[in-house]
């Protein structure tokens, strides 16, 4: 596996080939870990100082907000007119990162402006929202992904292609726990929509994407809420796979601390463990458990958020005539793409159908 080296965003500088993005929220993912991801990216295609990708401004709805992020991440744009920054010629791709109830609206609007764009998980709350933002992208030949970065995490790349491998034989189920207490600074919409909405659906995408399968059916249940809010913070899912009939169980809560957040996948001669894969508190490990035996496996270097925006970017420059590739090449897609995110929602919404019946709710694929 390949190693993934870390670029020096002050040594690279705009230029042709550049794509430049906006950012669209304030929010602390963008400001921690994507600003520094789209700076971050190997030389544009055929040069050698030229910056591949480059970071134009910001907007938020709050002018005060739009500033202490610019100043914070040192961008020299910040914004509070939608339309004037997605105005600006500047901007070719668009992260969207603000509360999920915005991003049909933001998304929308950056597509008719003609924008690329990355959308943060969810990608809405309902799947006809999702659906409308996908068919507008597809319409007007635009990328559109959502930011789904558990498949550029070092050690769920590594247990992918194990698997792929047979490593550990055939696989017969598995199990994702993303339990991390929640910070004091994301009790915001999280607590209004409920774990489902932002951890589950994240757990369904890792699923799919290490099974290339789909889902087919889903039981849940959910426990009284531990942090009081409206919405379920505390909920176990079972998935029934489409293909092979396997069964993936998820335990996604706010606030059940001390345990450490991982991906299981079950094989008939091993177990994989990817630990601390779904949060940024701390690098992933993956380990193979056989006959009682815990083994470290080597993992590749790399930066999930930055594998997100080199995919993205790749997928950009292919929608370039003349840079894309032609005939029967396969075209370059983001991680996860639109539909990605239209299914994964689509779970999600069964899984908190199925807390709040009692019943197990099937999925019909077309």
């Amino acid at each position: 596996m390949t190693r993934f080296r870390r670029y020096d965003p002050l040594a690279l500088r705009p230029g042709p080939g550049s794509l430049g993005w906006g950012v669209v929220g304030a929010s602390s993912v963008a400001r921690e870990a994507m600003v520094a991801a789209i700076r971050r990216q190997p030389p544009a295609p055929g040069t050698k100082n030229v910056a591949s990708s480059w970071v134009f401004g910001v907007f938020s709805h709050s002018a005060y907000r739009a500033r202490v992020f610019a100043d914070a991440t040192q961008l020299p744009h910040a914004f509070s007119d939608l339309d004037a920054f997605l105005g600006r010629s500047e901007i070719h791709c668009v992260y969207v990162s603000s509360y999920p109830r915005l991003h049909p609206e933001l998304v929308t609007a950056a597509l008719e402006a003609g924008k690329h764009v990355l959308c943060e998980a969810p990608m809405a709350l309902s799947v006809t929202d999702a659906q409308a933002m996908a068919r507008l992208a597809e319409e007007r030949n635009l990328v559109l992904g959502v930011n789904y970065v558990g498949r550029g995490d070092p050690a769920l790349v590594a247990m992918k292609e194990r698997i792929r491998e047979g490593d550990i034989g055939d696989v017969v189920g598995g199990r994702v726990s993303n339990t991390s207490t929640l910070s004091p600074r994301l009790l915001n919409w999280r607590l209004e929509y409920g774990v489902v909405l932002d951890r589950s659906h994240q757990d369904v995408d890792v699923v799919r994407w290490l099974r290339e399968d789909e889902v087919a059916q889903v039981s849940a249940l959910a426990g009284d809420p531990l942090l009081g809010g409206p919405a379920e913070d505390n909920v176990t899912a079972s998935l029934r796979m489409a293909r092979d009939g396997l069964l993936f169980q998820l335990h996604d809560a706010f606030a059940v601390p001390h345990q450490v957040n991982s991906v299981r996948v079950y094989g008939t001669s091993g177990t994989l463990i990817a630990r601390h894969a779904l949060t940024r508190a701390q690098e992933s490990e993956l380990l193979l458990v056989r006959n009682d035996r815990v083994q470290v496996l080597p993992i590749p270097e790399g930066d999930p958020f930055q594998r997100a925006v080199q995919a993205f970017n790749e997928a950009v420059r292919a929608r370039i005539p003349g840079v894309g590739p032609s005939g029967e090449d396969p075209q370059p897609q983001p991680l996860a793409t639109a539909q990605d995110g239209i299914r994964n929602l689509q779970v999600a919404l069964a899984i908190k159908k199925s807390a709040q019946t009692g019943w197990s709710v099937p999925l019909e694929w077309a």
